[in-house]
Formats: structure tokens, C-alpha cells, sequence
């Protein structure tokens, strides 16, 4: 029998697992998720997802991406999450000095691509499969800001921006801003909420002070 837990939204299952090892998953995930609640970033795309009409199931990472990795939403999943925290715990795929690469950053991507999922915005109109990956490279790393730890340089590799991060946002900005912008027509409601996270390294927030100064 699988073990599983309800908490808010989301439908932890142990699957795969038993016992000891099956109750420490669920214990792990459910913790990881209350400690993002606990954080302004996490807390936003969480409110977000417990405002759908669906479970976002959370169950061990099956291994189709190789095994330094997790999946999220996706046509296909839905409001699926697959993700082992002790993946990213130790070697060969946690490093240090390495961005966006701890258990709850990792768990944090996955969460943005369920919410671009359950509000119908995935690979909507021009967006592409590598648009939805900086999406969600993008709002982790405001939780990456929030946390102060240093951010994700892009999507396929874990360095760490070198630059300072008000040169980088302001760089990124204006590399970036059809991304930001698709982000506010697709995602509003979350957009606003996220733009009130006064963070070093907020895109969603400049491009809110610099368009609509006041409205948010």
C-alpha cells in the first residue's frame, strides 16, 4: 500500500517506496513544501496552485531525465511533480558553489512549470519548451535572491552568476524582457504578487516599476 499524505493542495505519494524509506520521503517533501510557504517567492506560487481545482501530486523522480534531475507539469503530467530531495543532497549531484541546485530550488522550478500547467499557459501561443525552462529559471531564482544565494546563470548547467546582481538584472532585463512580459500577460495574477518581493534580483518587479508605476 502506498504511502501518501494530503497537505493543502498537493498529494504526496511515497510510490515506489515502503517503510522507513517511504515515510522519510513523505516527511521530506511535505517539510519542503512548508518551508517555501514560510518564504514570500514560495508562498506566491503556492497560493497560486492551491487556488486550482486540482491535486498537484508529488511522487519519487521516475528517472527519464537522467539522474541528476526532476519533472514538473508538462502536457503530459499535469499537476505532476517527480522529485527525490536526497538527489540533489549529495554527490554526484549536489556541488557546492553550484546555483540553484539545492533540494528546495530544485523542487521550487518544478512547481512554476505545474502553475504555467494548471493555468493553461504551457508552450501557449510562441512560448517554447526552452521558454518554459527560463520561466522557471527566472522565478526560482527570486527565490535564489530571497535566500541569498547566488544565481542560476541559465537552463542545462548550474553556474553561478559572477556579475553584480544589479548589473546582471538590469543586463537580463533587457535580454529577457519578452520573457518577463509573456510572464505578466500569462501569469498576472501571480506576476503582481511576485512583483511585490523586494529582492536583489526581481525582473517581474523592475518591469512593473518601470510600466505601470503604482497600479500594483
Amino acid at each position: 500500500m502506498t504511502i501518501e499524505y494530503k497537505y493543502e493542495h498537493f498529494l504526496v505519494r511515497a510510490i515506489g517506496l515502503e517503510g522507513v524509506e517511504a515515510k522519510r520521503y513523505v516527511a521530506q517533501v511535505v517539510g519542503m513544501l512548508r518551508a517555501l510557504d514560510s518564504l514570500r517567492t514560495g508562498r506566491a506560487v503556492q497560493t497560486f496552485i492551491r487556488a486550482a481545482s486540482q491535486w498537484t501530486r508529488v511522487q519519487p523522480y521516475d528517472g527519464r531525465g537522467g539522474p541528476c534531475n526532476a519533472w514538473g507539469g508538462g502536457n503530459n503530467d499535469g499537476g505532476s511533480i517527480f522529485f527525490t530531495p536526497l538527489t540533489f543532497a549529495k554527490a554526484p549531484c549536489a556541488s557546492s558553489g553550484a546555483a540553484g541546485n539545492t533540494p528546495m530550488e530544485i523542487l521550487m522550478h518544478e512547481l512554476v512549470h505545474v502553475v504555467r500547467v494548471i493555468s493553461g499557459n504551457w508552450l501557449k501561443g510562441s512560448v517554447t519548451k526552452g521558454d518554459e525552462e527560463l520561466i522557471a529559471v527566472m522565478i526560482t531564482n527570486i527565490l535564489s535572491s530571497e535566500l541569498n544565494r547566488c544565481l542560476r546563470g541559465g537552463y542545462g548547467s548550474f553556474p553561478c552568476v559572477n556579475s553584480p546582481i544589479g548589473e546582471y538584472q538590469t543586463s537580463y532585463y533587457k535580454a529577457y524582457l519578452p520573457l518577463i512580459e509573456t510572464v505578466h500577460k500569462q501569469n498576472q495574477s501571480l506576476a503582481r504578487v511576485l512583483a511585490r518581493i523586494d529582492v536583489p534580483f526581481n525582473p517581474i518587479r523592475m518591469y512593473y516599476q518601470r510600466t505601470q508605476p503604482g497600479v500594483w
